[in-house]
C-alpha cells in the first residue's frame, strides 16, 4: 500500500498522534510528533508547542461545529456593507459641498 499523502496523510498522522496521547500523554506525543516532523523536514523547525496548538485546533474542528466558510461570508458581508456606507457618506458629503459652493457663488455675484 502506498503511503498516504495530502489530507489523507494529515488524518493518518493525526490518528497516530491521538493514540499516542491516549497511551503516553500529550507531552510525550507532542515530543514524538515534533521529532518525526523535524527529522523528515529539518527546516520546519516545529516545536512541541506548535504540535500542541495544532492538536487543539484539530480537536475543535473534529466537533463538526466549526464553519469557517460562514465566518468568511459574514466578514465579507460586513466589509461590503461598511464600504457601501462609507461611499454613501462620501456621496452625501460631496452633494452637500456642491450645494454650498453654488450658494457661495450666488451670494458672491449678488
Amino acid at each position: 500500500m502506498d503511503k498516504p499523502q495530502g489530507t489523507a496523510a494529515v488524518l493518518h498522522e493525526t490518528r497516530i498522534y491521538e493514540e499516542l496521547v491516549e497511551e503516553y500523554g500529550a507531552p510525550a506525543a507532542d515530543g514524538l510528533m515534533t521529532k518525526a516532523i523535524n527529522d523528515t523536514l529539518p527546516n520546519a523547525n516545529i516545536t512541541p508547542a506548535d504540535v500542541g496548538g495544532f492538536s487543539k485546533v484539530t480537536k475543535a474542528l473534529r466537533t463538526g461545529k466549526v464553519d469557517l466558510q460562514s465566518t468568511v461570508d459574514a466578514g465579507q458581508q460586513k466589509a461590503r456593507q461598511a464600504t457601501e456606507d462609507l461611499l454613501d457618506g462620501l456621496k452625501c458629503r460631496e452633494a452637500d459641498d456642491g450645494i454650498s459652493e453654488e450658494e457661495e457663488e450666488t451670494d458672491a455675484s449678488s
